[in-house]
């Protein structure tokens, strides 16, 4: 499995390029901002509402390490997925039985790329998604769910 946009539970410092667990980090964020109250639910790229008047006070944790700015380790729009990861991809197509993706519409081109490229090797391609892809007419077996409950039932 390669985790093309990056994973929301990991940060990354953008300085020393450390990599911490998301959960250490939110410890370390409750722990610096007593203040703010749990919101409930969390939304699904892990933010969560702070109150407008209650924003000045919030304290940000920086890297254990060098003091550096942290980030979730994910690509943002607008930004550049890593060119190693990119060539591992293509490198593991090269050997590969098949591709599957997992949740996701494949709308930007960094992902639907690689189906291009799976289809062009006659490689089968297999989809778990809700809805509608970019790579539909390249997709042989499609399984119009949730990825979730899908892969716990496989597991």
């Amino acid at each position: 499995m390669i985790d093309l946009h990056g994973r929301l539970d990991q940060v990354i410092c953008l300085k020393c390029h450390r990599r911490e667990d998301r959960e250490q980090l939110q410890a370390r964020l409750k722990a610096l901002n007593p203040f703010l109250q749990e919101t409930g639910q969390t939304a699904p790229d892990g933010d969560a509402d702070v109150e407008d008047h209650q924003v000045p006070r919030v304290t940000v944790p920086d890297c254990e390490t060098c003091a550096g700015t942290l980030k979730p380790e994910v690509v943002f729009f607008g930004g550049n997925v890593n060119r190693e990861i990119v060539q591992h991809i293509y490198t593991e197509l090269e050997q590969a039985d098949g591709l599957l993706i997992v949740g996701s519409s494949l709308k930007v081109f960094s992902g639907y790329r690689f189906c291009r490229y799976a289809a062009e090797q006659g490689l089968p391609i297999a989809s778990i998604n809700p809805g509608v892809t970019r790579a539909d007419p390249l997709i042989q077996t499609k399984i119009q769910a949730e990825a979730s409950p899908v892969l716990a039932s496989v597991c």
